[in-house]
């Protein structure tokens, strides 16, 4: 009798174990958000600087993102660490900007966050 339970404690221990491993190699590939950021029609990236945020939040409690655009590349990676106490109740979008260094706004994008998979920002030029 005590070798059945010593065994049953032994895999329930195994069991708990592999679990904890399995949440922990996931809670660390969630803890940041990847993607990049092309410019539309796959054109060069004007020089200024990107600024990538989640939409809707403060400007105080803001998550964001800022990436230098030396202007030479068509594309450009980033990460981003999500707030913790994101609300998951609806769908997150990450919005782009790129300004000049003056502030003056020359593009703009967003995408839909989809769980696990790295996100596109696809940046249009701003039409005044």
């Amino acid at each position: 009798m005590t070798h059945s339970v010593t065994r049953r404690i032994m895999c329930l221990g195994t069991a708990v174990l592999g679990a904890a491993l399995v949440a922990g190699a996931g809670g660390a590939q969630s803890g940041k958000m990847q993607g990049y950021v092309p410019y539309a029609g796959g054109k060069v990236i004007p020089q200024g600087q990107i600024e990538i945020f989640l939409d809707g939040s403060t400007s105080q409690g803001r998550t964001q993102s800022r990436i230098k655009s030396d202007g030479r590349s068509r594309q450009i990676a980033f990460s981003l660490t999500p707030p913790a106490r994101a609300d998951t109740s609806q769908p997150l979008r990450l919005v782009a900007h790129l300004e000049r260094e003056d502030g003056w706004l020359l593009a703009r994008g967003s995408a839909q966050i989809k769980a696990g998979l790295p996100v596109s920002i696809t940046l249009n030029t701003v039409m005044y």
